[in-house]
């Protein structure tokens, strides 16, 4: 589960990742039109300062996410058995690519906020109203695709027959909580990026994680099953979504109703939206795809042992992107302040800072990874050191790419990296499926590998030090600089 889009808070490590990391990756796809929005650092000082809060608080939400995958984990795994915990991830791979049905609306209404809504109540409630009913209309265009994927599960994956009407009645579980989260994506970034409530945000994370993890525990302990955990997970979004609306209600003053509804804008949010979709889509096969490939061509089983062989990389992966995630403010900061000299200067000291730590990460897994993960789940799982060997190894590259991949949106420079990336798509599928046949998991884990260095890992940082060359005769002198030429 190579993860390529991961941001801020929404980690559910061990059981809602990826419908979590689906939605995240839109935050930072749409980071570049929201730089009117964020608070503006004025001074060094109040940057570091910033900078510290907000990683600090990154840091405590993600503790929490990582203590509880360790103490969980192996609970869920022993008590649930291997292939219906591995229908339970295959169900939210499924529901990640639910959310391409948004067409890139999010990124385009928080943009036409920051830039073209008036300051006013009416003009504010006919953007939100516009959106929400969008993506309710987009929910029931989604129907017929769940439709089709529920009455087909048992032919399109590998599961045993005793299995097959509990992962149906899984799926359709997991699939009303996808609508729950996708209309709720409405309020959590009028929440975040609007009203700038970090800490709120944070604090709402916090609970939901040590309820649901709460409710796990007492769920299987009581003798419940993989069923019953879904339906705890529905009811959780359920009233996470009421809790984000009244924040949002509260602080905007929103008022859904659909006579704001704008046929207008409705209409203009298409075109703009389409790049954000493509790279959208891409990312989502990347760090789906794998799992999907996995269900159907070797078996759900085999795709728990997968992904907990990432399991340590994606740890490592999750903490070094952080620091570019709360770093981008700042950036953000410097293209509307036209700094350019600033920018490059941060951009390389993040390459430097991501690169080092990633190489480190990436030793210590690659010599370590087996041990700590025979440690943490015992014996039953038999893990293949070159497959956690070659997860080492994605961790560096996705650091590169990750900081490269951040800039590029921040500047709206994503267009040509969007392209790029399906290629990327088509040759992960085409190697996966042809050494998977000869190697099982390693073919498919290495055919990610290389299908990412061959294309957007070297394109995307390329791409970067062509916006830097373009803009080279309006950089700034950097305050040394000035210092000297005085």
């Amino acid at each position: 589960m190579l993860v390529r889009g991961e941001t801020k808070q929404d980690n559910y490590i061990f059981i809602s990742e990826t419908i979590n990391n689906s939605f995240n990756f839109q935050r930072y796809s749409l980071a570049c039109s929201i730089m009117d929005v964020l608070p503006t650092p004025t001074t060094t000082a109040t940057n570091n300062k910033l900078f510290i809060k907000q990683l600090s608080s990154s840091y405590v939400l993600y503790g929490v996410n990582l203590l509880l995958m360790v103490l969980v984990t192996p609970f869920l795994l022993d008590r649930l058995g291997a292939e219906p915990y591995g229908i339970w991830l295959l169900c939210q791979n499924i529901a990640t690519y639910f959310n391409l049905f948004n067409l890139g609306f999010l990124s385009n209404a928080i943009a036409q906020y920051a830039t073209n809504t008036p300051d006013n109540t009416q003009a504010r409630n006919q953007l939100f109203s516009t959106l929400f009913f969008s993506l309710v209309l987009f929910c029931s265009v989604s129907f017929p695709a769940y439709w089709y994927i529920h009455e087909h599960f048992d032919t399109l994956f590998k599961i045993s027959t005793v299995h097959v009407l509990m992962a149906k009645n899984v799926f359709s579980v997991v699939y009303i909580a996808f609508v729950t989260l996708f209309l709720a994506s409405t309020f959590d970034m009028i929440l975040y990026y609007v009203l700038g409530k970090v800490i709120t945000k944070n604090l709402i994370e916090i609970i939901r994680l040590l309820v649901l993890n709460g409710g796990y525990v007492a769920i299987i302990l009581w003798g419940g099953e993989v069923f019953h955990i879904a339906v705890f997970y529905l009811i959780i979004q359920l009233i996470v979504l009421i809790c984000l609306y009244v924040f949002a209600k509260r602080g905007v003053k929103l008022q859904l109703s659909f006579t704001h509804f704008n046929v207008a804008l409705f209409k203009s949010f298409f075109k703009p939206g389409f790049n954000f979709l493509l790279l959208n889509l891409a990312n989502m096969v990347i760090f789906a795809g794998d799992n999907i490939m996995i269900s159907a061509l070797i078996g759900v089983e085999q795709l728990v042992l997968f992904s907990l062989s990432f399991k340590l990389s994606d740890i490592a992966i999750r903490l070094i992107n952080k620091i570019v995630d709360v770093k981008s403010p700042l950036m953000i900061n410097y293209i509307k302040a036209k700094e350019y000299g600033l920018l490059k200067m941060e951009f390389n000291k993040l390459i430097y800072w991501s690169l080092g730590l990633s190489f480190v990460a990436m030793v210590l897994i690659a010599l370590f990874g087996k041990m700590v993960l025979n440690l943490w789940l015992g014996d039953k799982y038999l893990f293949d050191n070159t497959i956690i060997v070659l997860f080492a190894i994605f961790v560096m590259v996705n650091s590169l790419y990750y900081v490269c991949w951040i800039f590029l949106n921040l500047t709206g420079q994503h267009t040509r990296l969007s392209y790029v990336v399906f290629i990327e798509i088509g040759l992960n599928i085409i190697l996966s499926v042809i050494w998977s046949n000869s190697f099982g998991l390693i073919g498919i884990a290495l055919g990610t590998l290389i299908a990412s260095l061959l294309t957007s890992s070297w394109f995307a940082y390329w791409e970067c030090k062509k916006y830097f060359k373009s803009h080279q005769a309006n950089n700034r002198p950097l305050p040394d600089e000035q210092g000297a030429q005085t």
